[in-house]
């Protein structure tokens, strides 16, 4: 998945109460995309308020719902390294779109199985005749497979084993009289 990303700058004003006077706005009218009045009707009630860590947190959910209303479900909404002065808090926005989506196939790896029978047998595999007895390194996918040994005068005999990646799986039957 490809992704591709705006960033903006928003300044919002958080002044602690006895700044409240001097200063007080949210400036977001340079940033495209968004309805100015809807952000800063729902970043007013932060105005004013004494700036904490937890407000910070309230202030970047704020942000990011706001983005998420307007149509931009990913935003990344970040306060970059700064000092506070006069109650200024500026945070960085990014937003993040999904690019091109491809499917691919991945494949797990094989696992390899080593096959006996004593006295000799011809092996069957999943319903496959794949040889006869001995057969060393058998690429097979991993997971269950059945493993059917037939000698024509002693019978058949099924196994069912399991087949995992980068082991050795090995298969062995004796047939009796």
């Amino acid at each position: 998945m490809t992704a591709g990303h705006r960033q903006h700058e928003l300044e919002e004003v958080a002044v602690a109460h006895q700044q409240v006077a001097q200063t007080a706005g949210i400036d977001v009218d340079h940033i495209p995309g968004l309805d100015a009045d809807a952000v800063r009707a729902r970043l007013t009630p932060f105005i004013g308020q004494p700036l904490t860590r937890k407000l910070i947190g309230e202030v970047q959910a704020a942000i990011a719902a706001v983005y998420r209303e307007a149509g931009y479900p990913f935003v990344s909404v970040t306060l970059p390294p700064q000092e506070v002065t006069r109650g200024v808090l500026q945070l960085r926005v990014v937003e993040f779109k999904a690019g091109q989506i491809v499917p691919m196939r991945i494949s797990p790896p094989d696992g390899r199985v080593s096959i006996n029978a004593v006295p000799w047998a011809l092996v069957v595999i999943d319903g496959k005749s794949v040889g006869e007895t001995p057969l060393g390194n058998v690429v097979l996918p991993v997971g269950e497979h059945q493993i059917t040994f037939r000698h024509p005068q002693l019978g058949e005999r099924t196994q069912k084993v399991t087949v995992k990646a980068n082991a050795a799986t090995r298969v062995s039957v004796v047939f009796t009289r």
